[in-house]
């Protein structure tokens, strides 16, 4: 199935806003603007192409948690299995809840910050498997829908979520897409725009190819 050509537009846009920013960052609006356009989920083509893309996000950072050998890999590894079973029909919909559900709950309380082999690139990482669990499920239609209700305390003052970067949104479980991994590359610009040349020219071809091959789910 061939990507829409609105959506080439979109994905050129966007390879236009990484080539010339500073450090190659994909900001959350241009891909808000990129999510809009992939259509309506009533569409199941749209539902599955959204939710493969995600997949195919969190896959792409899975090894940074393999390197980091964290304790909850077997859950990370399961969470990620049980997202591409649900797109491929062999996982119900009350197993991908269940799953996604115990990847909040753990999620919330693993990271232990003093701790000296703490891995914040792990901990970003796993939240793009929490959160593409989520997106195969439909339930990350717009996944910046309420930006402007969060907001964060600085020593310059309160500043409101549409205008946070992919590091803040990174840790919030309930807003953002698994594609944020800004704070995973950015000690790298290069690595960054390698990332998002990725995910502009490779992995949203292929999200649509799969969408086509993989069976229809339920939106409901």
């Amino acid at each position: 199935m061939p990507v829409p050509s609105q959506l080439r537009g979109k994905i050129e846009k966007g390879l236009e806003a990484i080539r010339t920013h500073s450090l190659h960052h994909f900001n959350w609006l241009h891909r808000q603007e990129l999510y809009q356009t992939f259509g309506s989920y009533d569409d199941p083509n749209v539902l599955k192409a959204r939710g493969w893309l995600a997949v195919l996000a969190a896959q792409y950072v899975f090894p940074i948690l393999e390197s980091a050998a964290t304790e909850i890999d077997d859950l990370l590894r399961s969470m990620l299995e049980g997202s591409i079973g649900y797109l491929n029909g062999a996982v119900s919909d009350d197993e991908i809840t269940n799953i996604e559900d115990e990847g909040y709950h753990t999620l919330g309380n693993w990271a232990d910050f003093d701790d000296p082999g703490y891995s914040p690139r792990a901990d970003i990482a796993a939240m793009a498997v929490y959160k593409a669990a989520g997106e195969v499920q439909g339930k990350r239609r717009d996944p910046f829908e309420f930006a402007k209700n969060h907001n964060k305390h600085t020593s310059d003052g309160t500043v409101s979520g549409d205008t946070f970067s992919d590091s803040d949104w990174v840790g919030i479980a309930g807003v953002g897409d698994a594609a944020g991994d800004e704070s995973v590359s950015s000690y790298d610009p290069r690595k960054l725009e390698e990332f998002w040349k990725w995910w502009l020219l490779e992995a949203i071809p292929k999200a649509w190819e799969l969408a086509e091959t993989s069976p229809n789910q339920s939106t409901e």
